[in-house]
């Protein structure tokens, strides 16, 4: 029988949730073979850069707020499992196939997850310090109010109330006739442990398990146990420097040049370039470049960049990106204002593999 080497995703990119849904479903047994992705009617063949065009667009989709499957904190900006009544078994399924292709495929993702995540991935007991991560506010009430000698003044009892996704309001029991058991300082770490759990576990029960299955589908066995939730999370989104430049000179250390010098015109423009940018800029350059915007599990100094030189008298082509091995190919510009006009249309008005 014939036998393909390959797992196939083939998307449209204005359909690529229900288009990528329908390649998982139909494939079942090929997670493990080697991703190859196509867009619908764009010419780019995948050697790694269709990959993670695909990857950042379908989580970009699958983890948007108004889709809702996840909502985010105001306060962390983290994202977690929305409580409704809707049955998304199928897509919480592929979410957990799509995480787990990403480590799989060696793919950095976008994402802001909490720790209690990797924790549950890992059947490890989620905690209040993973609570007041995903929601501070709450949390540290918690624990003000574990310090208090005396909570009998509060009226607190065994209940909970929560908005859905929909906006509507609900109260439910932290445990059998909870709206008439008092918290105590005799209870009061069991209220705390229980509002927890009731948000971190009993109420994303069902979307946590078609998550888990969808995860272990493809990453499954006993490899998984040899690595900590810091490791796992680390090797999902690589390391996060939002809000921190990047060090441009173990990224020169790193580059190789092809057609070009590094004491080249252009080059230099390049790095000056990229050196007076913002850290949100940067960011946005290395998506251009390699199509992630996170850094390697393993740091800067595993990075492969590449620089090279494209000849051309023609000084309207814009640059352009090979995200497959992370090569920016540059035209010898007449002018630094051109070069800078050029390479900014090429990364802030680009999408997609080809030309319009």
């Amino acid at each position: 029988m014939p036998f393909d080497v390959y797992f196939k995703v083939r998307v449209r990119r204005n359909f690529i949730t229900p288009d990528s849904l329908r390649c998982i479903k139909s494939h079942q047994t090929d997670f493990k073979k080697l991703l190859r992705v196509e867009f619908v009617d764009e010419p780019g063949i995948d050697a790694g850069g269709l990959k993670k065009e695909w990857f950042l667009l379908l989580t970009k989709d699958l983890f948007n707020a108004d889709k809702g499957l996840f909502s985010y904190d105001e306060t962390s900006g983290l994202c977690w499992f929305s409580i409704s009544n809707l049955d998304n078994d199928e897509l919480y399924y592929l979410v957990g196939v799509v995480l787990g292709l990403a480590i799989y495929n060696s793919t950095i993702l976008d994402l802001r997850l909490p720790k209690a995540l990797y924790k549950k991935l890992m059947g490890q007991k989620v905690t209040l310090n993973d609570f007041i991560q995903l929601n501070p506010d709450v949390g540290h009430n918690f624990k003000r109010l574990l310090k208090l000698e005396d909570v009998s003044d509060l009226e607190l009892f065994f209940t909970v109330s929560y908005a859905d996704i929909f906006g509507v309001m609900h109260h439910e029991d932290l445990v059998r006739g909870g709206s008439s058991i008092r918290v105590t300082n005799e209870n009061k770490y069991e209220y705390v442990e229980r509002y927890c759990s009731f948000f971190l576990n009993d109420k994303v029960k069902a979307p946590f398990k078609s998550f888990l299955n969808g995860f272990q589908h493809v990453i499954g066995g006993n490899a998984l146990s040899l690595f900590t939730p810091e490791e796992i999370e680390l090797i999902l989104i690589g390391e996060d420097y939002r809000n921190q430049k990047i060090d441009i000179e173990i990224l020169k250390s790193v580059t190789k040049y092809s057609g070009f010098f590094e004491t080249d015109t252009v080059v230099n423009w390049f790095w000056d370039y990229f050196e007076r940018k913002s850290a949100a800029d940067q960011r946005r350059i290395l998506l251009f470049i390699t199509g992630s915007d996170r850094l390697p599990a393993t740091g800067l100094p595993s990075l492969t960049f590449k620089i090279t030189k494209l000849v051309d008298s023609n000084p309207n082509r814009l640059p352009i990106a090979h995200t497959c091995f992370n090569e920016l190919c540059l035209y010898v510009y007449p002018s630094k204002e051109i070069f800078e006009s050029k390479l900014y249309k090429a990364i802030w008005y680009s999408e997609g593999f080809g030309l319009r």
